[in-house]
């Protein structure tokens, strides 16, 4: 391979999260979820207590590592980048700001340029994070070159500054050993990681610089690791085979995601008005401004679910007493091009997407751009017209076996059967019928056969379920996008049987459930299946928290669409079949008025 092909890798590397909860964020591939999700709040929000809580507690040390490298050393096939260790200086400021929670200085190791060297970077790796604890908050961020080992192409590295490419094994840092580092070094469980990549090696000409389109090993080789360890999710802010754009005109010398990525978390994308920025905000903020700055060439998108409960940054934070200021290791970049002009909202994003007659290739940003849409007050016209194409788009990137980015692929083994696949990714552990139904629907199984070398999709993303009792409509969601609206029958207030509002989770779940029908004189009395009494329909999904509630088909399609039950959400049986098959134990269920 000659040996100017390299492909580049800007690692932000932000690690914090809740409880075992990591986020692994990169440049590069991934579907966004939306910080607040659909109607009302979804998610765990923070208030101002617990986020002063957070932010003061003493027991909780925050640490992060900063790299950043535009300059390399030693060998004329690695050009020069321009502004990765200024993005890196950038993102160390924020975090040692106010704004940003006030890092102790003590507590990050900023490595820039020559101090990249592979040596500094194992260290900060391995030994100043392996300072960390339990309760601690991490964060890592890396800006730079990524490459294949031209000798040995499935071996990727980080380029140091002291990378050399005709010895990449003994001048730069394997990706396999992030992999070590991570579970043996760091034992913080608030882990979350952002990688802005990836750069360019070669294409520098004009205004605006690409920093590479062929990093999707790198991301490949990421999202694995994100597997690697318990609760990992990742955000890429570009898709595969895109790359990831730098000019002057962000920021007076930006990548555009990191540019946006730090003005939202500086104030501008505190939706909600409570003063502190989550990274659930801070990246819904950023997402319509990366695709319209960038022509629609770059398309940040997310894995999975983002937790909307730590606070990243802070409006006001002299209200908590944080004050401190960063001091900058870099000279300022003096401005030559006016700040770029405000860009669109969400809703014309979507109206983008609506114009085109064929998003082929771009179907996941067009799902999440129409999902965050919803969550506006469109006309009604709008919102059926935009539910349409989600329900046409979910055809292909939930119910069929295109790969996606909230799912897996895998390719089925000798001895292998759906049960113990389905085990494996944990899409219903132990209830091989379950599994069973969610493996078929998605890839279209008629029967339980399978062989080998057969390739299986399984979905990832989090899998849950919005109730308007209003609107009388079960909404299903995988993260925080749109899958498909199904019509309902919710409890009677007039019998005292109104639905609870309420957050839950899947607990029991029947295929062809009785009934315990409650009797006049108080006792329950049971009804099999079949029986024509038994109103439940073809299956039962119980809520945990309150067993006598729950969701099932019914007997009587007639009613669907009133209040009528006594409490539980009725589908029809089709409809239910579908969800059941879909939604694991322990998936959330919001009921909303």
């Amino acid at each position: 391979m000659p040996k100017k092909i390299l492909f580049a890798f800007l690692g932000l590397v932000i690690i914090g999260a809740l409880a075992t909860t990591s986020y692994f964020i990169f440049n590069q591939g991934a579907a966004r979820p939306s910080a607040e999700g659909g109607p009302g709040e979804r998610g765990i929000a923070i208030t101002p207590r617990s986020a002063k809580a957070f932010l003061t507690d003493p027991d909780i040390e925050r640490w992060a590592v900063v790299v950043g490298i535009s300059d390399y050393k030693n060998n004329p096939a690695v050009t020069d980048l321009k502004y990765a260790d200024r993005d890196a200086q950038s993102f160390y400021d924020f975090l040692v700001s106010p704004q940003g929670g006030c890092f102790k200085t003590e507590n990050i190791q900023l490595l820039l340029n020559q101090k990249a060297t592979v040596s500094n970077l194992r260290s900060a790796l391995g030994t100043f994070l392996g300072k960390t604890a339990d309760k601690d908050l991490v964060v890592i961020y890396m800006a730079g070159h990524g490459a294949p080992d031209p000798k040995k192409w499935e071996n990727l590295y980080f380029l140091t500054h002291d990378a050399d490419l005709d010895s990449l094994p003994n001048t730069a840092y394997p990706m396999d050993d992030l992999t070590r580092d991570l579970q043996r070094y760091i034992k913080a469980k608030k882990v979350i990681v952002i990688t802005d990549a990836c750069h360019s090696a070669a294409v520098s000409g004009g205004m605006i610089a690409m920093r590479g389109n062929e990093g999707y090993r790198v991301n490949d080789y990421l999202k694995k690791l994100a597997e690697s360890r318990e609760g990992c999710t990742f955000i890429t802010a570009s898709r595969a085979g895109e790359g990831s754009q730098e000019s002057e005109k962000w920021g007076s010398g930006h990548g555009v995601f990191t540019h946006f990525l730090l003005e939202g978390l500086k104030g501008k994308a505190d939706r909600n008005g409570d003063g502190f920025i989550t990274m659930k905000e801070a990246y819904d903020y950023l997402y319509p401004k990366v695709q319209r700055e960038s022509e629609n060439g770059q398309a940040p998108f997310a894995s999975a679910y983002l937790d909307n409960s730590i606070p990243i940054g802070i409006c006001e934070p002299e209200k908590i007493g944080l004050t401190s200021r960063p001091v900058s290791q870099l000279p300022p970049t003096p401005v030559t091009q006016a700040p770029p002009k405000e860009t669109v909202d969400i809703v014309e994003l979507a109206n983008y997407y609506l114009s085109l007659t064929d998003v082929s290739g771009r179907e996941y940003e067009a799902r999440h751009a129409y999902s965050l849409a919803l969550q506006t007050n469109l006309p009604k016209e709008k919102s059926t017209e935009i539910k349409g194409r989600l329900i046409e788009l979910n055809k292909k990137l939930v119910f069929s076996s295109f790969p996606t980015p909230d799912s897996t692929i895998y390719t089925v083994k000798a001895g292998d059967n759906i049960t113990n696949i389905s085990q494996k990714y944990n899409v219903e552990t132990g209830m091989g019928d379950i599994a069973l139904g969610h493996i078929r629907r998605i890839n279209g199984l008629k029967t339980r056969n399978i062989f080998s070398n057969d390739i299986l999709k399984i979905l990832t993303g989090q899998i849950w379920v919005h109730i308007s009792k209003t609107n009388l409509t079960m909404t299903l969601y995988i993260n925080d996008d749109f899958i498909k609206e199904y019509r309902i029958s919710v409890g009677d207030p007039t019998r005292n049987c109104d639905t609870p509002v309420g957050t839950y989770t899947i607990g029991t779940k029947t295929i062809h459930p009785t009934w315990y029908k409650k009797t006049d004189d108080g006792r329950k009395e049971e009804v099999p299946y079949g029986d024509t009494r038994n109103v439940l329909g073809t299956r039962w999904m119980a809520f945990r928290e309150t067993p006598s509630l729950g969701i099932h088909g019914t007997t009587m399609p007639e009613t669907i669409g009133k209040k009528i039950s006594n409490g539980s959400v009725r589908m029809y049986n089709a409809d239910v079949e579908e969800v059941y098959d879909l939604i694991s134990k322990g998936a959330k269920i919001v009921v909303e008025e």
